[in-house]
């Protein structure tokens, strides 16, 4: 086996090797250059190392006349060798005197390295910090790419990494920041398979403020932090493990954008705000742009949730000639601080727009929602006739500055009959809501005919001022059918607590994924309560030719008094409660249950023909003393 040479860099000069090929690093002048160790290490046959020993140590800045040879086979080139490194880069690339358009580090053969160095001022077009092709399999990391030595002021590279139609590139732990036009750029359907994580990207190097990537270009749209192009697929952006996310922020433009990829993984990053996630630091486009199909944002485990706040909109999925499909955005913080619990809002926290079709924000399985809250303007919006198909489901959207799904970017879409308009998610209207207790909810859906409709139904604690959504924390969902006619009328069942004054609202969504705008908040008026007909019956049968009385329960609970319900307002069906002579209701305070809670035990005036034939339920209904309204149904069976 071809063993493997060390070459230590002692000089910050430039001059070439004397005798390349001899295994000797020589500039002619009994020094060793970074151009002189590079030529060759090209020229051995084995994986060859780089190491530093300038001036006795410290700080020392390497100023190349011309791009540095291009390293042709694997290389470790390792800064943190340099004596006095003390965690920080320390060998400075400088490459203000390089020309226009040259390059700093260029990896083509493959299974190469780069740590600890400081890589600036590579400008001019085209000019790179560094480059990968040709060979995959390298590793940056631990660099400083377009700052200063103290990672504070921006040294800006044209790009600082470009990667070029290759696959399994790892660059971790980098600042990348101050770079012109892009801090990484992955280039062309072959790059596959490159990993971005761990790194600050458009930050000083405590992630405290912004040191902006694309400030160098007069465009916001042509200046992508990270810049998935000509459909790089199949790549990772940040991670599930700790130490994996990347801060994205303060970026000029768009944080991550994505042009014609696929199968990209986006996960546990923080984009737009400061490296604890505690303040906004927005990139002034979008957080990410997505022009491309089957992408991942985020991700149903919670580590997997990115931060994304403080952006002109947090996410935006579009499509042009070509249509964006099957991006999938789940479990993700859109527009609060890392906790969930502030907000550093974007502008819109989701946008889908133009030829944007079957994506979906949030999902059915556990984990999937998003939280999208804090946003100035829009939580979901979606515009554009092509944009359809979009599913926003089981999300928490609310406190957002104006509707938190809207359909059209136009406020308040009101619902026609039969539901036939075009638009985007082909302006699917959303559920009317009729009656809400605090057991149950009632509504109407109209829509296309003999259609199944998903229905999601959500508790807030406060209504938007449209009277429309939001939806703060999902309730559960079921399915209607509409008839020939399109309608269909629900019940649901709540599946959790709701209280009296809860406000209940409902999204609907079709079987091809469009989903609606929130319907008008319908505050939950009627506390239900369990009753007893007859008690001590098991069939609570009642004689429908009788003209006596029912005896009927009101049972109290551990949070409810039924003695405090006036029996003067109470009615089962049509019936209400027999009076005494003295006009007062017949009704006694009992424990008819033997739970030691007194019950409020009334004989209901039997009125013949009230019952029909084959019902086997009865509702009560009436007032506290307060004024709260109560509601409450027990099975019976009718004797002819």
């Amino acid at each position: 086996m071809t063993q493997a040479v060390t070459f230590t860099v002692d000089s910050t000069g430039d001059g070439g090797d004397s005798n390349t090929g001899d295994g000797i690093c020589d500039d002619g002048t009994g020094n060793c250059t970074l151009r002189a160790a590079i030529e060759q290490a090209n020229a051995s046959a084995g994986a060859d190392v780089i190491h530093f020993d300038i001036g006795g140590g410290g700080v020392q800045t390497i100023t190349p006349g011309s791009s540095l040879p291009f390293i042709m086979s694997p290389v470790t080139i390792d800064g943190t060798s340099q004596p006095g490194f003390g965690g920080s880069p320390i060998i400075e690339l400088d490459g203000s005197s390089a020309g226009a358009g040259a390059f700093g580090i260029t990896f083509l053969g493959g299974s190469s390295l780069v740590r600890g160095l400081v890589i600036n001022r590579f400008s001019g077009t085209n000019g790179r910090g560094l480059s990968v092709g040709v060979n995959g399999g390298n590793v940056i990391e631990d660099n400083f790419i377009g700052t200063n030595v103290a990672g504070t002021s921006d040294e800006g590279n044209t790009t600082g990494i470009v990667i070029s139609s290759i696959s399994n590139n790892t660059m971790s732990d980098n600042l990348i920041s101050g770079n012109d036009i892009s801090a990484i750029t992955l280039d062309g359907a072959s790059s596959t398979g490159n990993v971005i994580r761990g790194n600050l990207i458009g930050t000083n190097a405590s992630g405290s403020a912004a040191l902006s990537n694309g400030g160098g270009t007069s465009s916001e749209d042509g200046s992508r932090a990270i810049h998935l192009n000509n459909g790089a697929s199949n790549n990772t952006i940040g991670g599930t493990s700790s130490g994996d996310e990347n801060v994205i922020s303060g970026n000029f433009g768009h944080g991550i954008f994505i042009n014609g990829g696929s199968g990209n993984v986006i996960q546990g990053n923080l984009i737009g705000t400061n490296a604890a996630g505690n303040a906004a630091l927005g990139n002034t486009l979008n957080g990410i742009a997505v022009f491309g199909s089957d992408n991942t944002i985020g991700g149903t485990s919670t580590a997997a949730a990115n931060v994304l706040s403080g952006n002109g909109v947090g996410i935006t999925i579009s499509g042009a000639g070509v249509a964006s499909t099957g991006n999938e955005i789940q479990g993700n913080r859109i527009g609060t601080n890392a906790a969930g619990t502030s907000a550093l809002g974007n502008l819109d926290g989701v946008r889908i727009s133009g030829n944007a079709q079957n994506n979906t924000v949030g999902g059915t399985a556990a984990g999937a929602g998003n939280l999208i809250s804090g946003n100035d303007d829009f939580g979901v919006r979606i515009e554009g006739n092509a944009a359809t198909g979009n599913a926003v489901l089981s999300n928490a959207i609310f406190d957002n500055g104006d509707l938190g799904i809207d359909l059209g970017a136009n406020g308040v879409t009101s619902n026609d009959s039969g539901d036939g308009d075009n638009g985007p998610n082909h302006q699917q209207n959303f559920p009317e809501l009729t009656v809400a207790t605090t057991g149950e909810l009632s509504g109407t859906l109209n829509s296309a005919a003999n259609t199944s409709f998903t229905l999601e139904f959500f508790i807030n604690s406060t209504c938007d001022p449209s009277d429309h959504g939001e939806g703060e924390s999902l309730l559960g969902s079921m399915t209607v059918t509409t008839n020939g006619s399109g309608d269909a009328d629900f019940t649901f069942p709540f599946p959790g607590p709701v209280a009296i004054g809860d406000l209940i609202t409902a999204t609907a969504t079709d079987p091809n994924d469009n989903t609606s705008e929130f319907s008008e908040c319908l505050e939950a008026e009627v506390l239900l309560v369990e009753i007893d007909i007859k008690p001590g019956s098991a069939d609570n049968c009642i004689n429908n030719d009788g003209n006596g009385v029912i005896p009927v329960a009101i049972l109290s609970s551990s949070d409810f008094d039924a003695t405090q319900v006036d029996p003067l307002t109470v009615s089962l069906e049509s019936l209400a409660v027999r009076l005494r002579g003295n006009g007062q209701p017949q009704a006694s305070a009992e424990d008819v249950n033997n739970d030691g809670l007194d019950d409020l035990v009334m004989q209901i005036e039997d009125v013949d023909g009230i019952f029909e034939e084959g019902d086997t339920t009865a509702t009560l209904t009436g007032e506290t003393f307060d004024g709260t309204q109560i509601q409450g149904t027990d099975s019976i069976c009718i004797v002819p």
